[in-house]
């Protein structure tokens, strides 16, 4: 999606929902649940040699991880499945050692029908570490810093929020290219659907006036937030704040003129390059 100078941007049609689990734990009645730990050969059919030593009739595949392969030709992989009473982890195991493609396997089995995927550090991207939260959890905890701080907690999410937007925009011009980020916008911007943020789409964009409008489906941030009297996507507001001040190189306002706390769709920003004013101009919602 191109971001010319004076180009619009046809309104899209809202992105299909694709839901994507991130194993954290399962729970079974019955069968042994078993989590397998791998390293394998990155190279064409090492996987698939994995898969064919797993007896078909007594696995059954839950889940399936596996890395870009970039540890020193090996891939990471993890596999979550339900085995059959009469095989027991030892042997699984046993079995992925005989293959040649592994350099090194481990079966952990549930306990009393309940596995919690211990591994770590929890790596979603090239960017290196990352925390999982629940979004009602999130959600929950950032509405207690705006009731607890008023317009002072605004304040801090805004500023939390540039602060991520400024390393989202670094972190996407290091993987693309900034030429690419700028010339793609569109594109580029699911880099916060992929973090689960929401689904963004961009409506209008102007790198030269420095001003764009985008809507926001399904925000975390104004999730269980019905009623507001206020705007309430701070975090997100700052977010785009940071990210278009870095792509535009200078100052940018970021205004929700619509959310989904008061009752609306989708919450939608609306983002201008600004000549240089004080902070309190930029930051305190409305």
């Amino acid at each position: 999606m191109p971001a010319q100078s004076g180009a619009k941007v046809p309104t899209p049609v809202p992105s299909p929902r694709f839901p994507k689990t991130v194993p954290v734990y399962f729970r079974r009645a019955k069968d042994r649940l078993v989590h397998i730990t791998l390293s394998i050969a990155h190279r064409p059919d090492s996987f698939r040699e994995v898969l064919n030593a797993l007896p078909g009739n007594q696995v059954n595949l839950l889940a399936v991880n596996i890395s870009n392969g970039a540890h020193e030709g090996f891939a990471e992989g993890h596999i979550f499945a339900e085995i059959d009473p009469s095989l027991s982890p030892k042997e699984l195991e046993e079995k992925l050692r005989r293959v040649p493609a592994v350099r090194h396997v481990r079966v952990q089995p549930d306990l009393e029908g309940r596995l919690i995927d211990d591994s770590h550090p929890l790596r979603v991207s090239e960017a290196g570490r990352v925390l999982l939260f629940s979004q009602a959890s999130f959600a929950s905890a950032l509405n207690r810093m705006r009731d607890a701080m008023g317009p002072g907690g605004s304040v801090l999410l805004y500023d939390f929020g540039q602060h991520m937007g400024e390393e989202l925009v670094a972190e996407a011009s290091r993987a693309f290219g900034v030429d690419f980020v700028r010339a793609n916008l569109g594109y580029s911007l699911r880099f916060f659907s992929a973090m689960g943020w929401g689904q963004i789409e961009l409506v209008e964009a102007d790198v030269g006036q420095g001003h764009f409008r985008l809507l926001v489906r399904e925000s975390f941030e104004c999730f269980r937030a019905e009623g507001a009297k206020v705007p309430r996507a701070q975090l997100i507001r700052g977010m785009f704040a940071g990210t278009f001040a870095g792509l535009v190189g200078a100052p940018v306002s970021c205004t929700e003129t619509k959310c989904i706390a008061q009752g609306d769709p989708y919450c939608e920003f609306e983002v201008d390059r600004v000549p240089s004013k004080s902070a309190d101009a930029l930051v305190l919602p409305g």
